[in-house]
């Protein structure tokens, strides 16, 4: 998209110029990673702020992931095993227990077993994020991010008053221990596997992966007011201005943000090798993250797409705003009427904010949006049933009503 600001909001083919609506955003984002610290230079370099790229994972939230490195890693192959028949075939699994922040870290086997194939999990080791009182894991994420924005924080580093964040400091977090009291360890596994934790830890907690940047985009266009467009997977229509400004500003922002990371994730395609080094066709041409706006123009057939696909939108909203309202008649106690009347408050503000929007969306694009208004049978049947056990409270009853009335 051009930065000529005399393009923006107009589509222009040979001669004929046409005022646009808005953008119709494509985006698709690949696996890969990219250092939090390569992320602030691309922000840097095209004047964006820290609010303008993604967020790192919760230190909590870094260990969960980082735990999947030694999933499915491979161990040796047993020649023998007692009450095996052959060779046995091994691999590590880590599964999440139910209480806090453990895990399950198994050895997989397969082979056969009195003549027929068997495989068995045994669970070996007990892997914990378990930060020392010591610790603030929490700060600790957040002072890593300030370190790069925070001129006030820089300085005292500088001045050293102030411990700079490195992620080896996060590693007191990892504990492992032998899963029951009696289990038999095998010291030199358990070192590789911390080994392993450890390193992927460190990574993973000052990165942006594919995850959180898909999730930094949506609530980017949840901002500008974006409602997805249902021509496909990862496209969304973006009102060409929010709060007075155009919206490109901030569409030019994640285009170079996530340009940068499809460079990281790149496949090399100046390789002179079509095949891999087991023989099959390496795929050098697929597509790689991206993300592009176009200007949708100002015409009868174009809008018609966009108030149906946002029509869609807004109603699979309503429906399950109503049935939500539903449910919360079917929680209503005589004796707690005050906390119950904070609750329809509470839904009172989500709906106005649904009403709004679709208000807003209506003006932009010059006419009514279609959406479903009326309750669906079942729903408006459970509400009814519900209506009833509240007796003697007319006000609470016609709140609830009204809530679920989205008609003109």
């Amino acid at each position: 998209m051009s930065n000529n600001k005399e393009n923006h909001g107009y589509a222009v083919e040979g001669k004929l110029m046409e005022s646009a609506k808005g953008y119709l955003v494509l985006w698709s984002i690949n696996a890969g990673s990219m250092r939090y610290s390569d992320m602030v230079n691309v922000a840097r370099s095209n004047g964006l702020t820290q609010g303008q790229i993604p967020k790192l994972r919760t230190a909590k939230n870094a260990f969960a992931v980082a735990k999947d490195a030694i999933r499915n890693a491979p161990l040796p192959t047993l020649l023998e095993l007692e009450g095996w028949d052959g060779a046995v075939k091994q691999g590590l699994d880590v599964k999440h227990l139910k209480r806090g922040n453990e895990y399950q870290v198994s050895i997989l086997r397969e082979g056969r077993m009195n003549g027929k194939l068997h495989k068995e999990s045994t669970p070996v080791f007990r892997l914990e994020f378990s930060p020392p009182d010591t610790f603030d894991h929490v700060a600790w994420v957040q002072n890593y991010m300030r370190s790069f924005w925070d001129a006030e924080y820089i300085k005292k580093i500088d001045e050293g008053t102030t411990e700079r964040p490195v992620p080896s400091q996060t590693l007191s977090c990892i504990r492992i221990e032998g899963y029951w009291d009696d289990t038999d360890i095998n010291i030199d596994m358990m070192v590789e596997v911390q080994r392993q934790i450890s390193a992927a830890f460190e990574r993973t907690i000052i990165s942006v992966d594919e995850t959180l940047l898909r999730q930094h985009i949506k609530d980017t266009l949840v901002s500008l007011n974006g409602f997805n467009f249902l021509a496909g997977k990862g496209a969304t229509y973006v009102p060409l201005r929010i709060n007075d400004e155009d919206s490109s500003k901030s569409l030019d922002s994640l285009q170079n943000i996530i340009a940068s990371f499809a460079r990281g994730s790149a496949i090399d395609v100046n390789n002179e090798n079509y095949y891999s080094d087991d023989g099959t066709p390496i795929n050098r041409h697929r597509t790689t993250s991206n993300f592009r706006y176009l200007g949708l123009i100002d015409n009868k057939r174009e809008l018609d797409y966009i108030r149906r696909d946002i029509g869609l939108a807004i109603s699979r909203e309503v429906t399950e705003y109503q049935a939500e309202v539903a449910a919360l008649a079917g929680a209503f106690d005589i004796e707690k009427v005050e906390q119950f009347q904070a609750r329809i408050a509470k839904m009172r503000v989500k709906k106005n904010k649904i009403t709004q929007r679709l208000g807003r969306m209506e003006q932009e694009l010059g006419g009514q949006i279609p959406i479903k208004r009326k309750m669906y049978t079942d729903v408006q049947q459970r509400l009814g049933g519900r209506l009833a056990n509240i007796k003697n409270n007319n006000a609470v009853s016609a709140a609830l009503l009204e809530l679920t009335n989205f008609q003109n």
